[in-house]
C-alpha cells in the first residue's frame, strides 16, 4: 500500500474518492449512522450518493446484519467502516469476507479515531486505510491526516478554493441540525482546505513524537475514570481511547453540572446519528445511545485533578439519578 497525506483527513478523503469517482459515482457510499458529520459532508462535496446503516449497540460500528442486507440489496459501490471511539476491530477479516462476496465495491477502513499506524499494518482486503491527527485526536495536532491506498486504486490531488469563514459557516450549521433535525442544505464547496504549511517532511516524526505521551495521559485519566464509576454506566473498557464514554441517565443535565461547576470544567456528547441530516432515514439504535452518551475527556486538556472534579460530579449525578 501506498502512503498519502493531506492537511486534514477529511483532505486525504476527498482525493482519495476524487481519483476513483467513475468507480463509486457507479453506486452509493454506505457508511455508518453515527459518522463524524465531516465525512458525509466530504461525500456530498464529490458530488456522491450515500447510504446510512444503523449501528449495533455493542459495538457501536455498523451493524454488520444490516450492512450485509444493504450490500445485497442496494446498489453500494462503496462501503466506509468506522472505528468507533477508537476501538480498532478486526477489519480485515471483515474485508477479506466482503471482498470474496462483492470484490468490486471499495473499501474504506476509517481509524481517524484510533491510534495512528506509522507502520501500514496490512490490511490486503483495504483500498484506504484513513488516520487523523486533526482535532481531540489521540495524536492532536489541529491539522493534518493520512492514508494507505491500496496499490489497485488511483490517488491524486484535487486541490480547491478554500476559505475559513465558509468552513467555520458548515460546522455551525451542521450542528445546528444534528440538535434541530432538520436536513442539512449548504451549497458553499469552499470548506474544505487542501493546503497546510505545517505539513512538511517533519510530519511523520512528530507523531511518532508525541504518540507515547498521548498513550500515557490517556492511561493516567482513564484510570481514574474506570476505578471512580460503576461498569454499569461505562460504555464499554475498550471504547474509551478517544475520550471516556459513558451512558447516563439525564445527560443534558449532566453536562450543565459539570460546565457550571468551577474549575473550567467541561465533557462532551458524540456522536450523534447524522443520517436524518443528510437525508437518509432515521437510525433508531444510534439515536436511542445518544441519548444518554456523554464523553469525558482524557487528553491533554484535562489534568487529573479536573478528572477527578468531573467523577466527583458524574457520580453524584448517577445517586440521584440512577442508572441509565
Amino acid at each position: 500500500m501506498n502512503l498519502v497525506s493531506g492537511a486534514r483527513a477529511s483532505t486525504v478523503l476527498f482525493n482519495f474518492l476524487k481519483s476513483n469517482d467513475q468507480e463509486i459515482k457507479k453506486g452509493k457510499i454506505l457508511l455508518p449512522a453515527n459518522v463524524c458529520p465531516i465525512v458525509p459532508a466530504t461525500i456530498q462535496r464529490c458530488g456522491l450518493e450515500m447510504l446510512f446503516a444503523d449501528i449495533d449497540p455493542v459495538t457501536q460500528t455498523v451493524d454488520l446484519d444490516v450492512m450485509n442486507q444493504m450490500l445485497e440489496t442496494h446498489e453500494v459501490s462503496c462501503l466506509l467502516f468506522v472505528h468507533s471511539y477508537g476501538r480498532i476491530h478486526n477489519t480485515p477479516d471483515l474485508f477479506a469476507l466482503i471482498r470474496k462476496s462483492h470484490p468490486d465495491t471499495v473499501l474504506i477502513d476509517d481509524r481517524c479515531l484510533g491510534r495512528p499506524d506509522l507502520h501500514g499494518t496490512p490490511n490486503a482486503d483495504a483500498d484506504l486505510v484513513l488516520y487523523s491527527t486533526g482535532y481531540c485526536k489521540f495524536v492532536e495536532f489541529g491539522y493534518g491526516g493520512f492514508g494507505y491506498v491500496s496499490s489497485r486504486m488511483n490517488f491524486n490531488d484535487h486541490p480547491s478554493i478554500y476559505h475559513s469563514e465558509s468552513h467555520d459557516a458548515l460546522t455551525a450549521m451542521m450542528h445546528k441540525c444534528i440538535i434541530s433535525g432538520d436536513e442539512l442544505i449548504y451549497k458553499q464547496n469552499d470548506w474544505l482546505i487542501f493546503d497546510d504549511p505545517r505539513m512538511d517532511e517533519t510530519y511523520f516524526e512528530k507523531i511518532a513524537q508525541q504518540y507515547d505521551i498521548s498513550e500515557q495521559h490517556k492511561s493516567l485519566l482513564n484510570g481514574i475514570y474506570m476505578d471512580a464509576f460503576p461498569k454499569e454506566v461505562i460504555l464499554g473498557e475498550d471504547l474509551n481511547l478517544w475520550r471516556f464514554c459513558l451512558q447516563v441517565p439525564k445527560k443534558n443535565e449532566l453536562l450543565k453540572a459539570i460546565f457550571d461547576a468551577e474549575g473550567n470544567l467541561f465533557a462532551g456528547s458524540h456522536y450523534a446519528s447524522v443520517s436524518h441530516i443528510f437525508g437518509g432515514p432515521h437510525a433508531p439504535v444510534a439515536e436511542r445511545i445518544h441519548d444518554s452518551m456523554v464523553n469525558l475527556f482524557n487528553d491533554h486538556r484535562f489534568t487529573e485533578s479536573m478528572a477527578v472534579a468531573v467523577a466527583e460530579i458524574t457520580n453524584s449525578h448517577l445517586k440521584k439519578h440512577g442508572i441509565a
